[in-house]
């Protein structure tokens, strides 16, 4: 690739389809800094960077400084073409099953003492597979 650092920023802002001040409110830099870094005014520093996969862990921090995309990510990929061949065969074993051939669940009393605890649920978060996300907040 022959690209620089700040066009790969900037494409990450269009996959995650935030802007650029959102971005810099989400990792905790200032707005003006994350103009400069787009502009190539600066370039990021090792702070930067360390906030992006702190608050974005799915971005390839090798690919984001150098263009090249790890092996991990390479590696990561062939599992996944690999975990879905294995759920397509799941699926065609779960079609021949019934539901009713198990017996019922027993349910411990440990369950039961998790559920009647006192902890209330904060927020619901959802991602999706094109990077974006929807959170629930209870009222």
């Amino acid at each position: 690739m022959n690209e620089d650092i700040h066009t790969r920023i900037y494409n990450i802002l269009q996959q995650k389809g935030i802007s650029a001040a959102q971005f810099a409110d989400a990792i905790g830099i200032q707005r003006s800094s994350m103009s400069h870094l787009l502009a190539g005014r600066n370039k990021p520093s090792i702070d930067f960077l360390q906030k992006c996969i702190h608050v974005y862990p799915d971005i390839d921090i090798l690919w984001l400084i150098s263009g090249k995309t790890s092996t991990n990510e390479v590696q990561a990929s062939e599992n996944k073409a690999q975990l879905r061949l294995n759920v397509v065969k799941s699926s065609e074993n779960l079609e021949q099953a019934s539901l009713f051939d198990s017996p019922p669940a027993v349910y411990s009393s440990n369950q039961a003492q998790r559920v009647s605890s006192k902890k209330t649920i904060e927020r619901i978060v959802t991602f999706y597979s094109d990077k974006t996300f929807t959170e629930y907040i209870p009222e």
